[in-house]
């Protein structure tokens, strides 16, 4: 989680960008609450996004602004 702080504060610190976004397997249950926890929201669900082992999987693509990102440092 420091890492992903990490890169958060230089996206938002130095390169003082607005919004940044990932997109993360909706079934990583484990990566989205990290996300979860560190602020990011859901904007919204990926069908059939990318296909793996013979199937196709939905994504979620998750965001934090740096107005949002400040305000729970």
């Amino acid at each position: 989680m420091d890492a992903t702080r990490l890169a958060m504060d230089y996206a938002f610190s130095v390169l003082n960008m607005h919004k940044i976004y990932l997109v993360v397997d909706k079934e990583n249950e484990k990566a989205v609450h990290v996300y979860k926890k560190v602020g990011f929201m859901v904007e919204g669900e990926l069908l059939d996004e990318f296909f793996v082992d013979g199937n196709y999987h939905n994504a979620i693509r998750m965001c934090m602004f740096q107005k949002a990102y400040f305000g729970t440092k």
